[in-house]
């Protein structure tokens, strides 16, 4: 009877250690700190303002960029919601963006393809620019509907906005540490985000230059944010979405 009662003993220990890690792990993964986001990648012709309605370029396919959200309190993507992929936070949220080499203005990025130095001026993917573009700009921009967008205030860098040159300038500095945005301060109850990554390439070149072909590229990413917070009316909305639409 004491052996009997000896083996269950040790059978109901061994089950206890199995279990422990489970839960541990299970903790874990609903408290992710930080999340990649996926981007899409558009090239559009030459000097015509990095716009969706513009002649599109079928050539140009690579990314030089990728991007996490970052937050200490945690984070967990709830599926889709309107057509963006969501995140519940509950706490401020660091944007985070890391180029894939030191490029500068003729740096080679994939194959044939080299980084410009852009003169173009005018606006970058319809938003307003007042400077040349160079080797790049970035843009942080809000919506409250995911259809009308809110522009960054022009030449405040920690508002989301870097408008020339941004990544020649990534490279160099010292003081970013990736950070290209951050929501402390801001109100986020339920807010849509559109990053986007703007620059010139080109290829080819023959005698003076003459024959190179440019192309001007557009690396967006998109996504809603709201604070994971039952009272809040987006995250009933974004619990509605999550039954019906996909969730990962």
């Amino acid at each position: 009877m004491r052996m009997i009662n000896v083996i269950a003993i040790v059978c109901i220990s061994v089950l206890l250690l199995a279990v422990i890690p489970l839960d541990n792990e299970s903790e874990a993964e609903t408290n992710n700190q930080s999340v990649s986001i996926s981007s899409s990648v558009n090239a559009y012709a030459d000097n015509k303002g990095y716009n969706s309605d513009r002649l599109y370029s079928n050539c140009y396919k690579y990314s030089i960029s990728s991007m996490e959200l970052i937050t200490e309190s945690g984070i967990e993507k709830k599926g889709q919601y309107c057509g963006f992929d969501a995140y519940c936070v509950s706490g401020p949220v660091s944007f985070k963006m890391n180029i894939s080499g030191n490029y500068s203005a003729g740096s080679t990025i994939y194959g044939k393809y080299q980084l410009s130095e852009d003169t173009w001026s005018g606006s970058v993917a319809g938003v307003p620019n007042d400077g040349k573009v160079k080797t790049g700009v970035l843009i942080v921009r809000t919506s409250s509907d995911g259809y009308s967008w809110n522009d960054p205030t022009k030449g405040i860098y920690e508002d989301g906005w870097f408008n020339s040159d941004f990544i020649k300038t990534y490279n160099k500095s010292q003081t970013m540490q990736n950070e290209i945005y951050n929501t402390k301060g801001k109100a986020v109850g339920g807010t849509f985000y559109q990053v986007i990554l703007a620059y010139e390439v080109y290829y080819g070149g023959g005698l003076f230059g003459w024959f190179k072909t440019y192309e001007n590229v557009v690396e967006s990413y998109k996504f809603f944010i709201s604070y994971d917070d039952p009272e809040s009316v987006a995250f009933h909305n974004l619990s509605l979405y999550g039954e019906n639409e996909t969730n990962y």
